[in-house]
């Protein structure tokens, strides 16, 4: 019999932030932690926006090529807004970890991508260039497996190859990991793909995606996104009347610290949730960590290895 004083110690753990799945149970199929939503009346952006936080979260963030397919297949035949929209040029990595260390110097243009050289310096090259590229998995939170790819691809389909076979393109954290790297790419003799994306595309939710469908369809030099009915992005101005894609979480955070016990007794007693998450699925863990990004919280200090 395990001792019970350890026990009570475990269900005692305080811990910073709680999930909880919403009362209303989404499907047992894939993404079961998000719906994806059309709403078939037009409307501006700002009307489109207001409707989606008010019957479900927000505007959708496309968080890649499934999520962009199923969302074409919605929006059909006549396209809809997402939640993109261009802002200040800002630095992404591509797993949409927070950016805390760059070498990246000088601007491309518009949409500019991180390449290593072989001095481990990075340089500044147009999305899509075609370079060798590299890709991680995870062994454990801090350990990292790198694996250079010698194929020529642009920064985009670069990440569509990682995302699909690995984990994702390269994050590198600090100078340690940047030397890491560059020992792991010693066999290419000309510079590679990392993940970081430096453009002018925000998320209105906070979602941290580096997914984006380009040559944009340009009715405008600024403005928001269209998702269209050929799975193309188009720059809008906000007062065009489109169909809508919005999305429903079914993860519902709580920052307030308190034990496991505790949280277990606010889960079940809560109107609006059915009780604390459980992460059935590797579909469910990539959204929980999507949503923990989103809301700028780390993995590590929900307890994820």
């Amino acid at each position: 019999m395990q001792d019970t004083s350890f026990i009570q110690s475990i269900i005692m753990v305080f811990l910073p932030v709680l999930f909880l799945l919403w009362a209303c149970h989404p499907s047992d199929a894939a993404g079961r932690l998000r719906d994806l939503i059309f709403v078939e009346n037009k409307m501006n952006l700002n009307t489109a926006r207001d409707h989606c936080k008010s019957h479900f979260t927000d505007l959708v963030t496309v968080y890649d090529q499934q999520d962009n397919a199923e969302l074409t297949q919605k929006a059909r035949p006549s396209g809809a807004w997402i939640g993109a929209y261009t802002s200040n040029r800002t630095n992404k990595w591509s797993n949409g970890d927070e950016v805390t260390f760059s070498k990246l110097k000088g601007n491309c243009g518009e949409i500019c991508c991180a390449a290593m050289k072989a001095d481990g310096e990075w340089e500044s090259l147009q999305y899509n260039t075609t370079k060798y590229f590299m890709c991680y998995d995870q062994d454990g939170e801090a350990s990292y497996i790198y694996h250079l790819i010698i194929q020529n691809k642009t920064w985009f389909d670069a990440q569509a190859y990682c995302r699909k076979n690995h984990i994702d393109l390269v994050t590198i954290r600090d100078e340690t990991e940047n030397n890491q790297v560059k020992e792991a790419g010693q066999m290419s003799n000309t510079s590679f793909w990392i993940g970081l994306l430096s453009d002018d595309f925000e998320w209105f939710d906070g979602g941290k995606s580096a997914f984006r469908i380009y040559p944009l369809d340009k009715s405008s030099v600024t403005g928001y996104v269209t998702l269209l009915r050929h799975g193309h992005w188009a720059k809008r101005t906000h007062d065009i009347q489109f169909n809508t894609l919005c999305y429903k979480s079914h993860i519902h955070v709580n920052t307030d610290q308190m034990s496991w016990e505790k949280a277990l007794d606010y889960c079940d007693s809560n109107e609006n949730t059915s009780g604390l998450l459980r992460i059935e699925s590797e579909d469910d863990q990539i959204e929980t960590e999507r949503e923990l990004r989103r809301r700028n919280i780390s993995w590590s200090s929900v307890g994820g290895a």
